[in-house]
C-alpha cells in the first residue's frame, strides 16, 4: 500500500508510469551487459 500512496501523493498516474516503466524496461533490456562489466575491470 505504501507505493500506491506515494504515487498517489505525487499525483503520477498509472498510465504515466506504466509509460516510463515501459521505457526503462526496454532500455535494460538492451543493454549489453557483458560489454558493460567488462570495461569496468
Amino acid at each position: 500500500m505504501y507505493f500506491m500512496d506515494v504515487l498517489n501523493r505525487f499525483d503520477i498516474s498509472s498510465e504515466e508510469f506504466s509509460k516510463i516503466y515501459l521505457k526503462k524496461f526496454l532500455k535494460n533490456i538492451n543493454r549489453d551487459y557483458e560489454e558493460q562489466y567488462k570495461n569496468l575491470k
